[in-house]
């Protein structure tokens, strides 16, 4: 008898997690077989790059300029248009692009397999036991703990190199990967201080299917605007929260409270000031 109900028990659980698995994380929107291409960069000689900075800033899905971010979090979503999360989420379950783990490093160092990120967001199945006032006076329930709940996805972290171009005599800019950073929360859903990242995107990499997912454009629906748009055009507010240093160190485990901000500023004017720096006259 006891053998039946352990073996009840875990076939239960293979059966939760397999519905959980086999949910489709694309939702409605269908994606168009990759037809359009990104607009190509400029070709860059390494002889022609005399000055580069790497710089890691946070854009803030809460502030009104990045509302195109929560946009598949309204009630009734139009299905041509995709949140950022969800269009990742789709395109790594699908197999069609690689996550990499944020715990290790952002080097892009170690892949996570579907099945890991899988787990990352579908959380787990706990069982406990429940006094009843009937024979056998207890009783298991299944509950799901620890998952990814899309409105907790408030930050979108991006790695990027700037660099003067010499030849051309203008500073320009090149994301390389792109994280999605989730509010912490315990296995019971409350949420705790502090914020956890998800996974790496290797941006060069997403370019064909951002290219192919369209944005919400509130200021003209009849002009069509994709997720590669709105990361090359800029198209977003941010803030600067760690510039390559000797000790690898972020600003905020050098500065405190303001002085966040203050240095944040700083880091973005020495960038803009050292473009007109290198022209000489």
């Amino acid at each position: 008898m006891m053998i039946n109900k352990k073996l009840h028990t875990l076939l239960f659980l293979f059966v939760i997690c397999t519905m959980a698995f086999a949910q489709d994380p694309c939702g409605s929107f269908v994606l168009n077989g990759y037809s359009r291409k990104p607009t190509p960069y400029r070709a860059v000689r390494e002889a022609d790059v005399s000055w580069s900075k790497r710089i890691w800033r946070d854009i803030d899905a809460h502030e009104k300029i990045n509302r195109i971010f929560r946009y598949s979090q309204e009630k009734k979503p139009d299905p041509n248009f995709i949140n950022l999360i969800d269009l990742l989420l789709c395109n790594i379950m699908n197999q069609t692009l690689m996550a990499y783990d944020a715990s290790v490093d952002d080097h892009f160092t170690k892949e996570l397999s579907r099945e890991e990120v899988q787990w990352k967001i579908s959380g787990h199945w706990d069982i406990h036991k429940v006094e009843i006032p009937e024979p056998p006076y207890e009783k298991e329930v299944h509950k799901l703990i620890g998952s990814l709940k899309k409105e907790d996805v408030v930050l979108y972290r991006i790695k990027e190199d700037w660099f003067f171009d010499k030849k051309w005599g203008k500073m320009d800019v090149r994301i390389i990967g792109i994280c999605p950073v989730c509010q912490k929360r315990d296995d019971y859903g409350n949420l705790k201080e502090g914020y956890e990242p998800l996974f790496w995107i290797y941006f060069p990499e997403a370019r064909y299917i951002f290219a192919n997912a369209d944005v919400y454009n509130s200021r003209d629906t009849a002009k069509r605007v994709t997720w590669d748009d709105v990361f090359n055009e800029r198209m977003f507010g941010s803030y600067i929260i760690k510039e390559s240093n000797v000790r690898n160190e972020s600003i905020d485990q050098t500065k405190v409270g303001m002085d966040q901000i203050i240095e944040s500023k700083r880091i973005h004017d020495n960038r803009v000031n050292q473009e007109s720096d290198m022209w000489e006259y």
